[in-house]
């Protein structure tokens, strides 16, 4: 005879099975349990509880962005079937519970806004930037914004780059799909912007110069046969899981539609990176130099377990150097 129980609450969730049975414990499938549960990041424990048995409890961490924990009990008697039963409820929750937990969607960026300095040579803060997230009428709109700050700014005057992205998300695919992409640099009184619109509809994208404020040329060609992403979309498919899990040896390719010719951006993940603190993961970024106005193509990147990037290096930057891009807490 058992019984189960669950109990949820908002924000931090918590939620409880208990299955209990009055009789021994058989040890060989916990050893099999504890393995399931520990590969996914998780622990499992026992406490003896009078007159009821052995409580098994195992705890696997929350998705990205939530206080969430799950914690079950059981008490299990030596029977085979229903070790059995147990083992398959076990791997049928941390099935579930992964695959929910891998892909976060949009909600997860909402209102984020991530801020960094930016360093270069002996100035720690040449400059700052910040990547931002939020609603948008037709969908979803992402924006990047840096500018020349300290004695830099004494030096160079005012600068500024901005980029923004408006997108729309495919709950079945998982994606993030571009529907225009900006790009605007402005030095003092100056100002030279790009701006694509993609009709996928028709298939086509049309590429737009501006300097000034007025238009100096049009380009419109066909989209490429496969997926594609702007700079931005490329950033959040990334840390929602559309590429795929991040790990050591991951590997990926992604077109990159910002000009009026496909860019690509190569992707791995190190496996012999030195990782800094706060971070787990170190991604190395192969780029076309034509992909932006840095003319850098290699970028060092250190995430955090969130894919929060915490740390960059991007390599050989306007041709002057290294920038060191840092999160600021």
């Amino acid at each position: 005879m058992f019984t189960v129980k669950a109990e949820q609450k908002t924000k931090n969730i918590f939620c409880s099975s208990i299955i209990i049975i009055t009789k021994k414990v058989d040890t060989d499938w916990v050893a099999f349990c504890k393995k399931a549960v520990s590969a996914h990041g998780g622990m499992i424990a026992v406490e003896d509880a009078k007159g009821k048995g052995s409580g098994f409890f195992f705890r696997i961490p929350g998705s990205k962005g939530e206080k969430m924990i799950f914690i079950k009990r059981i008490y299990l008697v030596k029977d085979r079937i229903l070790s059995f039963i147990f083992i398959l409820f076990i791997f049928l929750f941390i099935f579930t519970f992964s695959v929910e937990a891998s892909v976060s969607g949009p909600e997860a960026f909402l209102g984020e806004k991530l801020n960094y300095n930016v360093g270069f040579w002996l100035f720690r803060k040449s400059a700052s930037g910040s990547f931002s997230f939020k609603k948008h009428q037709k969908g979803y709109e992402a924006i990047f914004e840096a500018q020349t700050a300290g004695f830099l700014k004494l030096i160079t005057g005012k600068k500024i780059e901005y980029m923004r992205s408006v997108m729309e998300y495919d709950s079945e695919k998982k994606m993030f799909r571009t529907l225009i992409f900006e790009e605007t640099f402005k030095d003092g009184a100056k100002e030279v912007k790009k701006e694509i619109f993609y009709d996928y509809g028709k298939r086509v994208y049309e590429v737009s110069f501006f300097r000034n404020g007025k238009k100096v040329n049009s380009i419109k060609k066909s989209m490429p046969d496969g997926p594609f992403a702007d700079l931005l979309t490329f950033f959040y498919n990334l840390r929602n899981g559309y590429y795929g899990k991040a790990g050591v040896g991951m590997e990926l390719s992604v077109c990159a539609l910002v000009n009026s010719t496909p860019s690509y951006i190569r992707v791995v993940v190190d496996k012999d990176g030195n990782l800094k603190k706060g971070t787990k993961y170190q991604f190395i970024f192969s780029v076309d130099k034509k992909i932006s106005a840095a003319h850098s193509d290699r970028v060092l990147s250190w995430f955090s377990e969130e894919l929060i990037p915490v740390y960059s290096v991007i390599k050989n930057a306007y041709y002057f150097g290294d920038l060191r891009i840092r999160l600021i807490k």
